[in-house]
């Protein structure tokens, strides 16, 4: 049987994550795919609310769609992202990297979530299957973030089997489209996980093209042709930072730089759009 091209989301929150807030029917309704990798917080879980999970998964699953359960593991400042896992890891037991060896053995995909700036031993970085290169709750939803993929090329030196992953990060807003496609023999949890592990992926994110190896087209082109896009992106990205810089500060900042006139209109009008005050 010839495979077929399936497209989904990854890295999704429902109301199981507590923080989220949509359910699983809800979400399934807001993004009409042909699937959805889900990866609920472990905080606050118990064993009652992760078999209410399992089950409402299986009930939103179909021939048509597919729910793939998961949890977001956070030990310390790293969070783990767990595909396709059945079993809840509980604090009581003996290695949380066993844990992770063991769901990995029974066909889950292990992924390092939104990698800012955070300690990661080799140890972990050798277990896992990927890194997610680009986080829209941490990196924004347009512009492409050079920083994570360069950290992902530094991960792929000491784990040379690492993919790039795109996580959405859902919780309640859509943000733009990030759509992965996968090619897989069938719509089933173990079809769809294992295409993912062998690399037969991409993502489609807003003109750009992502591959698993981490190399970025840009409207069809290699960003490695595209240097002036390159230079372009981080002036956006660095001037993006320092205005967020300044509009957090509040009114205090402007009466600090000096900002009068119509500067300080404009830039009170953007504070108090954002945060319906001064």
């Amino acid at each position: 049987m010839a495979n077929k091209i399936f497209k989904g989301i990854m890295h999704v929150h429902s109301r199981y994550s507590g923080d989220a807030d949509f359910t699983i029917k809800q979400i399934k309704e807001k993004f009409p795919y042909d699937f959805i990798l889900f990866s609920e917080h472990d905080k606050g879980m118990d064993k009652k609310s992760f078999d209410d999970f399992l089950k409402d998964c299986r009930k939103n699953t179909s021939e048509k769609f597919l729910c793939v359960p998961g949890l977001e593991i956070s030990r310390s400042k790293a969070h783990i992202l767990l595909y396709g896992t059945e079993k809840l890891f509980c604090d009581n037991d003996k290695n949380i990297e066993e844990y992770f060896r063991k769901e990995k053995l029974k066909g889950c995909l292990v992924v390092l979530a939104h990698p800012h700036k955070i300690a990661v031993s080799r140890k972990i970085i050798g277990m896992l299957n990927g890194v997610e290169a680009w986080n829209f709750d941490y990196n924004g939803a347009k512009n492409l973030p050079l920083y994570q993929f360069r950290l992902f090329n530094k991960f792929k030196k000491i784990n040379h089997k690492l993919s790039a992953f795109a996580g959405y990060d859902f919780h309640r807003n859509i943000k733009n489209e990030q759509i992965i496609y996968v090619e897989a023999g069938s719509l089933t949890k173990r079809d769809i996980l294992r295409s993912i592990k062998h690399g037969r992926f991409w993502y489609k994110i807003d003109g750009y093209k992502i591959f698993p190896d981490g190399t970025v087209y840009y409207k069809d082109r290699s960003l490695n042709t595209y240097p002036l896009k390159i230079l372009w992106l981080i002036a956006v990205s660095s001037g993006i930072k320092l205005l967020q810089g300044i509009l957090r500060a509040g009114s205090m900042s402007l009466d600090t730089l000096g900002i009068k006139g119509s500067g300080r209109i404009f830039l009170a009008k953007i504070i108090k759009k954002i945060y319906g005050k001064i």
